[in-house]
C-alpha cells in the first residue's frame, strides 16, 4: 500500500456501503437491496440497460474555465504503478448473450480510425474503436471494462471502469451513487465486465463487495463540475482453474497519479452508447485543454452516455525494448475518469475532477478493508 501524508485525511469524509457486511450503518440502512441478485442481469436486462447520461455542468463553457494560475494544487503528487496480469485468462470466458441477439451492430466489423477531431469547444482528439478488436483481450486494455448496476425505480444503467488495485476498481461517483440521502443514495446490483465485447465476457463477469464514494460526491446534490466524482468498488473473487483469483490477477490493473492532467495526454476508455451501440470498447486520444471551475480539467473529446467513470490513463501501452522514457515516464497510470460533458455534442470537451485528497481518502477505506486488496 502506497504511504503518504495525504493517507491522513479521516475516513469520515467518504461514504460507504459494505455489501457482505453483517454489523454497519450501511447494511442496516440497504440490507433489502445492497446484496447482489445474479439472476437480475438476464440476457434481456443487460442488452436492456440504458448508459447512464454524460452528467452537463451547470455553467457555461465560457464560465467553467479558469485562470491555471489562480489555483494552487498540491506541490506533490502520489502515485502507485500498475502490474500486467499474474494469472491466464480463463481458458473458455462467458458470454453474456449472443451474439445474434444484437442490433444495428455488425459483429467484428473494423471501420476506420479517425486520425483528428475538434469540436467548437476547441478541443483537439483523436477518436476510435479498438483497432484490431483482439487488443482488448491484452493488457493495458484488458483492464478496462463495462460496469452495470440498476437505480432503483428508475431501470439498468451502464457506465465504464477500470481496474485500479488488485481486487479494487475506479469510476465516476456518480455511477454509484445518487449525490444525496447518504447511504441510501447508493445504487445496487453492480456487475463488472472486463474487456466487454458485444456480449462477450472473456475475462468473466464480478460481482462488487463493497462501495465508497468520495464526500465531495455523496453531498453535491448531482451537481457538476464536482471536485471528486469517484467511486471504488471492491469486487468478489472467483475461483477459476481451481484457484481462487482478484480481478486485477486476471486483468492486470492500472497505477494512479494524483494531481497529474493538467498538463498532460491520456488515452480515455469507455463504452458511449453512441458508438457502435455501446458493445465495443472506445478509445480517444487527447491532450489537456484547460482547467476547469471545481478543481476539475477539460480535455478534447467525443465520449458520451455509457462511458462515465472510464479511465483517463497517462503513457498507455507497452514500452519497446530500450525504450527509457522522459522525465515523466509513468507507465499506464490513471489521472482521471470521464464525468461530465456537454448536451450540445458540437462542443466535444470533456471533464474530468483531478485524482486528489479525497480520492486518496477512499482508496485507503477501501485498501485497508481486505489486507491483500492493493497488495500484488
Amino acid at each position: 500500500m502506497i504511504k503518504s501524508r495525504y493517507w491522513s485525511f479521516a475516513i469520515a469524509t467518504a461514504c460507504i456501503l459494505n455489501i457482505a457486511a453483517t454489523s454497519s450503518l450501511a447494511q442496516d440502512a440497504l440490507s433489502d437491496r445492497a446484496r447482489i441478485d445474479r439472476s437480475h442481469w438476464t440476457p434481456e436486462r443487460i442488452l436492456g440497460a440504458q448508459s447512464l447520461a454524460t452528467p452537463e455542468p451547470a455553467l457555461s463553457l465560457s464560465n467553467l474555465m479558469v485562470n491555471t494560475e489562480a489555483l494552487q494544487f498540491a506541490d506533490s503528487t502520489v502515485s502507485g504503478n500498475g502490474a500486467a496480469p499474474s494469472a491466464a485468462r480463463p481458458r473458455d470466458g462467458s458470454r453474456l448473450y449472443a451474439v445474434e441477439e444484437l442490433q444495428g451492430v455488425e459483429p467484428g466489423d473494423v471501420g476506420d480510425v479517425q486520425p483528428l477531431d475538434v469540436g467548437s469547444g476547441g478541443g483537439y482528439f483523436s477518436s476510435s474503436r479498438l483497432i484490431p478488436n483482439a487488443a482488448r483481450l491484452f493488457y493495458p486494455y484488458s483492464a478496462a471494462g463495462k460496469l452495470f448496476f440498476s437505480i432503483p425505480g428508475e431501470g439498468d444503467f451502464v457506465c465504464s471502469a477500470g481496474v485500479l488495485r488488485p481486487r479494487l476498481i475506479l469510476t465516476a461517483g456518480h455511477c454509484v451513487h445518487s449525490g444525496s440521502d447518504g447511504v441510501d443514495g447508493f445504487y445496487e446490483n453492480f456487475l463488472f465486465v472486463p474487456a466487454f465485447n458485444e456480449g462477450a465476457a472473456d475475462f468473466l463477469s464480478w460481482e462488487a463487495v463493497a462501495l465508497v464514494v468520495t464526500g465531495s460526491w455523496a453531498t453535491s446534490g448531482n451537481t457538476f463540475p464536482n471536485r471528486a466524482d469517484f467511486a471504488i468498488i471492491e469486487m468478489r473473487d472467483q475461483v477459476i482453474d481451481g484457484t481462487q483469483r482478484r480481478i486485477g490477477e486476471i486483468t492486470g490493473f492500472f497505477g494512479f497519479q494524483t494531481n497529474a492532467l493538467i498538463p498532460n495526454h491520456v488515452k480515455m476508455l469507455g463504452y458511449p452508447q453512441a458508438f457502435d451501440g455501446g458493445e465495443i470498447m472506445h478509445q480517444v486520444d487527447a491532450g489537456d485543454f484547460g482547467t476547469a471551475a471545481e478543481e476539475t480539467a477539460l480535455y478534447g473529446g467525443d465520449m458520451t452516455g455509457g462511458s462515465s467513470g472510464g479511465p483517463w490513463v497517462e503513457n498507455f501501452g507497452e514500452a519497446a525494448l530500450g525504450q527509457t522514457g522522459g522525465l515523466a515516464f509513468r507507465p499506464n497510470r490513471i489521472v482521471g475518469v470521464s464525468s461530465f460533458g456537454f448536451t450540445d455534442e458540437e462542443i466535444k470537451l470533456v471533464g474530468s475532477s483531478i485524482l486528489n485528497d479525497e480520492f486518496l481518502s477512499i482508496l485507503e477505506v477501501a485498501c485497508t478493508r481486505q489486507a491483500d486488496n492493493c497488495e500484488p
